[in-house]
């Protein structure tokens, strides 16, 4: 069974994932990571904006 604090862990590595990006946004693996954790962050909150910047996030990623 996967414990409750799992939500946190999924806000927690869209934070890093992000800081990651802004200290080397030429690194498109970041960029990929960074889409995939805002996606997984958007859909446990149920949030259509947060989820739609994750989707354009991915296409930035694959052109990177």
């Amino acid at each position: 069974m996967l414990p409750s604090t799992i939500t946190d862990d999924a806000v927690l590595a869209r934070r890093y994932f992000q800081e990651a990006v802004n200290s080397n946004p030429h690194e498109p693996r970041y960029l990929g990571f960074l889409a995939a954790s805002t996606l997984a962050e958007g859909s446990i909150h149920k949030d259509g904006k947060v989820i739609r910047r994750g989707c354009y996030l991915m296409l930035d990623a694959i052109d990177a």
